[in-house]
């Protein structure tokens, strides 16, 4: 594989997915995440007439999709009711993920206000574990993306290492974000690296 080939975009939620996948056939971009919160993206939106036809646009033209979840939703709340609405808002992205031909979802590790960091660990490691099992169940691949500055500061260190289970997460480095948090994990166990990704301008 060619380091053009390799090249991606985090597309956020600033194209509809279709033109995404036309803009990236167009600029020969393989492979592009994008989130499904709003707008004409909401995870709401997606039919089965229109996920088939973006299955057939990524076929169409060798683009790789990906998926994004919003690093706002606090994997690690411990709220009543907010709680249970991230779990639901993490699941949906796992079961729309086969339905649209995505290959990977991108997650947070969640984050802490500091008097309340241990109870945030344990929220959000609970949390992770119980999604991971749920991706497995539909044959969903989930990234952890760093959100602390390496190497100091990451979430996780470990890299190429397989859960228990079969699973992975794989992390990759991103934007600091000082009280991102996840803890040593022995159950779930993470790679480094599964893909090289950008970000030109659209």
């Amino acid at each position: 594989m060619s380091l053009r080939d390799r090249i991606g975009i985090d597309v956020g939620n600033r194209l509809r997915l279709e033109d995404a996948l036309e803009w990236a056939a167009e600029h020969e971009v393989r492979w592009i995440d994008i989130q499904l919160d709003t707008g004409t993206n909401a995870l709401s939106s997606f039919d089965e007439a229109r996920a088939a036809g973006v299955r057939r646009a990524c076929e169409r033209h060798s683009v790789h999709l990906g998926l994004h979840t919003s690093s706002a939703v606090n994997v690690a709340e411990v709220a009543p009711y907010v709680s249970d609405a991230v779990a639901h808002y993490l699941e949906a992205y796992v079961e729309i993920a086969p339905r649209l031909g995505a290959e990977w979802i991108v997650m947070h590790a969640g984050f802490h206000f500091t008097s309340d960091k241990e109870r945030r660990i344990a929220a959000g490691l609970d949390r992770l574990k119980r999604i991971v099992g749920h991706a497995e169940r539909h044959g969903t691949l989930v990234l952890l993306e760093n959100l602390n500055k390496e190497p100091d500061q990451a979430e996780i260190h470990s890299s190429r290492i397989r859960s228990r289970s079969g699973g992975i997460i794989s992390t990759r480095s991103g934007r600091p974000l000082s009280n991102c948090l996840l803890p040593s994990i022995t159950h779930i166990s993470f790679r480094r690296g599964s893909l090289a990704l950008s970000t030109p301008s659209i």
